[in-house]
């Protein structure tokens, strides 16, 4: 089982990006809603998470990012999730959580979902 990195930028006094590279499975999903939380806990409530670089993602993966758009929403906040066309989308595409999660094909085109284009050039 490969293990899941994640890399966390602030995007401005209220947005943060998390890419992450590995797979998003049963020992690394935990990960990704617990930074989620604590970007939510410092006052962001813009997050996006860039999955382009995620090569495999189980259901206990979805199910913690579920988590994280809960907490999210808690705080009248936006998650966008970079999911470009391929394998991880298609994961998306068969469970129905391309309805319940906003997904973007690229990072610019999600940082424009959340307002966040003057970034562009710096994510």
């Amino acid at each position: 089982m490969s293990e899941l990195l994640l890399e966390t930028q602030r995007l401005g006094p209220d947005a943060a990006l998390i890419a992450a590279r590995g797979e998003l499975s049963i020992g690394s999903a935990p990960g990704v809603a617990a930074e989620i939380g604590e970007l939510v806990k410092r006052g962001r409530r813009r997050i996006i998470v860039d999955l382009d670089e995620v090569v495999f993602v189980d259901s206990t993966g979805l199910g913690f990012l579920l988590n994280g758009l809960r907490c999210v929403d808690r705080v009248d906040g936006r998650l966008v999730l970079v999911v470009p066309p391929g394998h991880v989308h298609r994961v998306f595409e068969m469970t129905r959580l391309d309805g319940v999660f906003r997904l973007a094909a690229t990072l610019p085109e999600a940082l424009g979902e959340l307002g966040l284009a003057e970034v562009a050039g710096e994510a």
